[in-house]
């Protein structure tokens, strides 16, 4: 059975000025979601500091803006499922993306202007993944785990590239055991980039 539902909040009473205490203007939320039904998430996220765990959700596809000052999103245990696209739009000074490996998503794309973003590709690979990356970013680091085979291509302008752990092969960057993996990621890079930073995890 299909379903759907709307979590979130809107401002209480009308314009005017308020004074208020501190401590009132604090506000957490805690939204826990069932691993035991498929979903087609929906999250939009304000101007807020943001810790969201998608781990062990059974993700069909995944759409996340995140307009939020620090956001991390992690996927602490692998999904129970495979699957299509997850879309990720930020806006926001600094976003971290945590063990994408666990995402089990054929297609991760990625977009908007940052100031720093890490994205770790780490996590129980099960199949081949591809990322688009179309950012305009001060620093991305890219975590990238070593059994997995990595080919890099970019478009437009890039301030710094290391390319540590990398050999060129046309027009892209390929690990030297790529076409031997069992599993592959492939990333697109296209727009501005201060500088990118490659991590080597086991």
């Amino acid at each position: 059975t299909l379903g759907t539902a709307t979590l979130g909040v809107e401002p209480a009473g009308g314009p005017g000025l308020r004074v208020v205490s501190r401590h009132q203007l604090q506000q957490d939320a805690v939204v826990e979601l069932s691993p035991k039904t498929d979903l087609a998430l929906e999250v939009s996220l304000g101007a807020v500091e943001a810790d969201l765990d998608l781990g062990g959700l059974r993700l069909s596809t995944l759409r996340l803006e995140a307009g939020a000052s620090r956001s991390v999103v992690r996927f602490s245990q692998p999904n129970p499922i495979r699957s299509r696209v997850a879309d990720i739009s930020a806006g926001a000074a600094e976003v971290s993306v945590l063990k994408l490996g666990n995402s089990r998503c054929d297609l991760v794309r990625v977009e908007g202007g940052v100031g720093r973003m890490t994205l770790d590709f780490g996590g129980a690979w099960s199949g081949s993944e591809r990322a688009e990356l179309s950012l305009a970013v001060t620093e991305l680091r890219l975590r990238l785990p070593r059994h997995i085979g990595i080919r890099i291509t970019m478009d437009r302008f890039l301030a710094s590239f290391d390319p540590n752990g990398l050999v060129r092969r046309g027009d892209a960057w390929v690990t030297p055991g790529y076409d031997q993996a069992a599993q592959h990621l492939d990333l697109a890079l296209k727009t501005t980039v201060g500088g990118v930073r490659i991590d080597w995890t086991d």
